[in-house]
């Protein structure tokens, strides 16, 4: 019984739609939306288009052009790395030169 009610339903859908719609207006909408999307390929193509390959290396050589002038140079050579700055040693050991201290005063006392 539940299918039958669902036919029964389904048809008197049908005859409101048939009310509402006539054929013509179906083929006047389908035609409108064929158009619709016939026209929306055409500028999808003109959008993306087919470049030449002129055209190509040209927009190539522009890319390029555009690169170079945005990034700094490349140096050829190595860049020197700068030594850092040591602290003084002395250049001859703590004990050693407490000696000699010690021969100079000794010598200026006398």
């Amino acid at each position: 019984m539940q299918v039958i009610d669902g036919l029964k339903v389904g048809n008197e859908a049908l005859k409101k739609i048939h009310e509402v719609l006539n054929v013509d207006e179906v083929e006047r909408i389908l035609e409108e939306t064929r158009e619709g999307i016939e026209k929306q390929r055409e500028i999808d193509d003109l959008l993306v288009g087919v470049l030449t390959p002129d055209d190509e290396e040209a927009v190539e050589g522009e890319l390029e052009r555009i690169i170079q002038a945005e990034m700094p140079d490349v140096p050829e050579e190595e860049p020197l790395a700068a030594e850092p700055a040591l602290p003084d040693v002395p250049s001859e050991p703590e004990k050693a030169r407490e000696g000699r201290r010690k021969e100079k005063v000794a010598l200026e006392v006398a």
